[in-house]
C-alpha cells in the first residue's frame, strides 16, 4: 500500500497539467489509502494492547493528514482558487502554527504567495482579523509580529494540525 501512495504522491507532483478535479481525486485516493493503513495498524495495536504503538500510530497519522492538506494548499494554482479574505485565515493560522507551535505546514513560496495576495488587496479585504496585520510583516513575508492570536485562530490551527479540520 505505501507503494501505491508513494506512486500516487509522485504522478501528483508531476502531474501540472492535471486539472484541479483529477488531482484532487488522485488526493482523495492516497488520503482513503493512508486512513486505512493508520486504522490498520490502530487495530493491530489495540489487538496487542501497546500503548506506545497506539500513541505514535495517531501522531504518525496526524503527520500524515497534515502532509496531505499542504498537498491540497500547494495545488491551488498561486493560491488564484482562494480569495483574499480566505487568505487572511491562512495567514493566520499558518503564522500560529510557525511562531506560536513550531511547525511548518506550508512551503516558504506558498506563504508569500499568501502574503503577496493579501497585500495586493488589502483595501477590499473585509476580514476581522485584518487589523492583527501589518502591511509591512506581509511585505517582509512574515506573521512574528502577531503576538495575540484569536481563539478561532488558534483552536481552528490546532484542529487542521491534528489533521480534523480541512480549510
Amino acid at each position: 500500500m505505501d507503494d501505491l501512495v508513494k506512486r500516487l504522491r509522485v504522478h501528483l507532483h508531476r502531474a501540472d497539467s492535471l486539472d484541479i478535479e483529477a488531482a484532487n481525486c488522485i488526493t482523495g485516493l492516497a488520503d482513503e489509502i493512508e486512513r486505512l493503513r493508520a486504522a490498520l495498524q490502530l487495530i493491530a495495536a489495540d489487538v496487542t494492547g501497546n500503548k506506545h504503538h497506539q500513541a505514535q500510530f495517531r501522531q504518525d497519522t496526524a503527520i500524515e493528514q497534515i502532509y496531505e492538506e499542504k498537498l491540497q494548499l500547494q495545488m491551488l494554482n498561486q493560491i488564484d482558487d482562494l480569495s483574499p479574505g480566505r487568505c487572511v485565515s491562512w495567514y493566520m493560522m499558518c503564522s500560529y502554527l510557525y511562531y506560536q507551535k513550531d511547525e511548518s505546514v506550508i512551503s516558504d513560496e506558498l506563504f508569500d504567495q499568501i502574503c503577496k495576495k493579501i497585500l495586493d488587496n488589502w483595501k477590499d479585504i473585509k476580514h476581522p482579523h485584518k487589523r492583527r496585520i501589518k502591511k509591512s510583516d506581509l511585505e517582509a513575508g512574515t506573521g512574528y509580529a502577531i503576538k495575540k492570536y484569536p481563539s478561532i485562530v488558534m483552536s481552528s490551527a490546532d484542529r487542521w494540525l491534528a489533521g480534523e479540520y480541512d480549510g
